[in-house]
């Protein structure tokens, strides 16, 4: 069957890629299975490159080309993609785009496979093609030693490619004790790849390497921030996109969207089913590792609430004990006072009423003068009594114990008055 009928089918098809594989199990059913048949099928497509159905076209060699280095002697079907690339390219028949494309799926079908890089011209597209490969295999298997030998062999050709310098904060955001230095080093370039033809391919690397740095103090932010602006724009593929944003979620707290943005990733991801199957298994892993870390801070923020209450509690009870001693100790000092002050009142008072009665053993008095004289002494002294007592307890809690010392000295007094009364009326008698 002539190339152009496949092209054509896959051109009419809904899922180019899913026609494309079909095209190709067609062609090993018909007895295609080595490297050079598929080689050959590669440079008939060339002359479709040209046609208005080019897109059709290179989705079929796309999976032609990742047929080969999965099922075909893979350095040798490197080899022959190689050439088909260099040809293609040289022809405008391809772009950088699309040779990044065709690498980065065969780096991660071979990512298991370690090749130690040689020398070579990043401007010639044959090697530049390699090197992708090269890097992206190092990369999804987070060899970051791999990747600096890699950029190294390429000497000052790279100058200018904002995908290698993608590739070397990849590095330097994982490998740094303190990756916040390189936070303004990853805008700038963020900035700078806006108007680059490799832009989605940049926007991967990059949202990849903040995503595995987890020691950067703002990765979470970051995170959100950039993978959100990479999906709006299309520029990571949406299941992958979602990943990333459910980890800077998990980050910053929000484990409910974490798990939504994992949902939304798991049924959303595309590709081989190769890719498929490894990265759903990643989305359940983080889904189930969010959900426990979700539980953790629910038991952390209960015990934390818990620790708190009891806490205040404990404070409340000691301020409580405090003001109640507080009062205790208050009330004591008044006590003391006030006993101080009524006992000085009782002699006084004592004392007053005794220097005052001498004057009743006048021998010019009646009896009846001297009985008033001294109850009227001791009715002054009284009062005089009561005074103090009553400035000595001026709280409302003193009032009691104020009247039981007024009590007491109205007693003592009605007391001596009255001895002094009898005593006067025996003396009176006596001298009669």
């Amino acid at each position: 069957m002539p190339i152009l009928e496949d092209v054509l089918k896959v051109a009419g098809a809904t899922d180019q890629r899913e026609t494309s594989v079909d095209i190709i199990q067609q062609w090993k059913s018909e007895g295609l299975n080595s490297v050079s048949d598929f080689s050959l099928k590669l440079k008939e497509l060339l002359q479709q490159l040209e046609t208005r159905n080019a897109d059709a076209a290179f989705a079929l060699a796309n999976e032609i080309c990742h047929w080969m280095s999965t099922e075909l002697p893979i350095e040798e079907s490197i080899r022959e993609i190689e050439l088909w690339i260099e040809s293609a390219f040289r022809e405008k028949l391809i772009n950088e785009v699309q040779i990044t494309l065709i690498a980065g799926r065969i780096a991660w079908s071979t990512r298991g496979r370690r090749q130690e890089p040689s020398v070579c011209d990043f401007n010639n597209p044959k090697e530049r093609f390699r090197a992708y490969i090269l890097l992206n295999r190092a990369r999804f298997l987070f060899s970051y030693e791999q990747i600096t030998r890699i950029i190294n062999v390429l000497g000052d050709s790279w100058e200018g490619s904002n995908l290698i310098r993608s590739m070397r904060l990849f590095v330097e955001l994982n490998t740094s004790e303190n990756p916040d230095q390189y936070e303004n080093k990853f805008e700038q370039l963020w900035r700078e790849v806006e108007s680059d033809p490799l832009r989605s391919y940049c926007v991967d690397v990059i949202i990849h390497a903040v995503w595995l740095s987890y020691k950067m103090k703002n990765q979470g932010p970051l995170l959100v921030k950039y993978a959100k602006i990479a999906l709006d724009r299309k520029d990571v593929s949406t299941g992958v996109g979602y990943f990333r944003l459910a980890t800077g979620h998990r980050e910053i707290g929000d484990f409910d969207q974490a798990i939504a943005d994992l949902d939304s990733a798991l049924n959303s991801l595309s590709g081989s089913n190769e890719f498929v199957r490894t990265f759903s298994e990643q989305i359940i892993r983080e889904r189930e590792f969010v959900l426990r870390t979700r539980q953790s801070e629910l038991i952390k923020d209960e015990s934390t609430k818990k620790f708190e209450e009891r806490s205040q509690k404990a404070s409340e009870d000691i301020h409580l004990k405090l003001h109640v001693l507080k009062d205790e100790i208050a009330e004591k000092e008044s006590e003391s006072h006030s006993r101080l002050m009524q006992t000085v009142t009782f002699f006084v008072t004592a004392i007053s009423f005794a220097l005052g009665s001498i004057s009743t053993v006048k021998k010019d008095m009646s009896t009846e003068s001297r009985i008033v004289l001294m109850l009227t002494l001791g009715g002054g002294l009284l009062s005089f009594a009561v005074v103090i007592s009553s400035i000595s307890r001026i709280d409302t809690r003193g009032i009691q114990k104020q009247s039981n010392a007024v009590r007491n000295v109205a007693i003592l007094l009605v007391f001596i008055q009255v001895v002094g009364a009898v005593a006067i009326l025996l003396i009176d008698k006596y001298i009669s």
